[in-house]
This record gives C-alpha cells, structure tokens and sequence, in this order.
C-alpha cells in the first residue's frame, strides 16, 4: 500500500505538502493479557487469545512511521 492522493495543478506550500499524517501498518489484538512472573528478575509474558491467527504485519521503522506513536529513531552521534 503506497500513499497516493491526487494533487490539482497549482501553488502548494511545500511543508503542507510534505507533512501527512503517515499510519503504519499494525495490528489489533483483542484480549491479550499480561502473566506475571513469581521468579525475580524474570520477565512475564503476553498471553494471546486462541483466535489469534500470529499474523502481525511489518512496516520500516522510519521517522514518519514512528511519530505515529510519539517517538523517533536516534544515535548516539545526534547531539
């Protein structure tokens, strides 16, 4: 699925062109619950309902796809 929208000759304001919002692709899952673990220092786990077929789709982690949850990608170089 590529973003494609169709865009009547004109003037446009370039940041208004570049700047939409961008969904990634995800999944939802209903009922997925979190077990704990008793044992310290040993993680719990999500507990998937029966239904769910373990089909979660892919997408590249760029900017724009990670804005979508408020966060970006980063190294230790930036400053």
């Amino acid at each position: 699925d590529e973003l494609v929208e169709d865009i009547l000759p004109g003037e446009y304001d370039l940041y208004k062109l570049a700047c939409c919002t961008i969904e990634p692709k995800h999944a939802q899952i209903k009922n997925v619950r979190w077990l704990s673990c008793s044992q310290s220092n040993v993680s719990g786990m999500c507990a998937f309902p029966t239904e769910f077929d373990g089909k979660i789709p892919a997408d590249i982690a760029t900017n724009e796809h990670l804005l979508y949850y408020g966060c970006c990608l980063a190294s230790s170089a930036q400053t």
